[in-house]
């Protein structure tokens, strides 16, 4: 990534408070891949009332999770002194760069956070294509 960075380091509380972020991010992330895998199962049963209940729950926790994500991504933005296009290719390997080493519990975490995106976003996809 090329992100100019006028920060040398960042320090081990900011390393803290971005894993809180994250951890934050994921459960947000994990409840609403529950939440489409329920509307996958009530589509395929064509189960209507459940399909209502259940968009009115995605419409509930949705926003929470996109404050989660905001949250996080102003964090690496003031961090990396990056813009929207631009944080979305940060990789682990620019915090090392930054932080020096990274505890192994930051690798799990950025790998976790990481599969907790691609689960939902891939199973939004089986669903809009369900959907169709």
């Amino acid at each position: 990534m090329n992100v100019i960075v006028e920060q040398k380091q960042i320090t081990a509380s900011q390393v803290n408070e971005l894993s809180s972020l994250m951890k934050a991010e994921i459960v947000e992330y994990n409840r609403l891949y529950r939440i489409a895998v329920k509307q996958n199962n009530y589509m395929r049963k064509q189960d209507i009332d459940r399909l209502d209940n259940n968009a009115t729950e995605w419409a509930k926790y949705l926003p929470i999770a996109e404050y989660a994500k905001n949250c996080r991504e102003t964090l690496m933005k003031r961090l990396f002194k990056c813009d929207d296009t631009q944080i979305k290719k940060i990789k682990i390997k620019d915090f090392e760069d930054l932080a020096g080493s990274l505890p192994d519990s930051f690798h799990e975490l950025w790998n976790n956070w990481l599969e907790s995106i691609t689960k939902l976003e891939r199973q939004n996809s089986l669903n809009g294509v369900l959907a169709k």
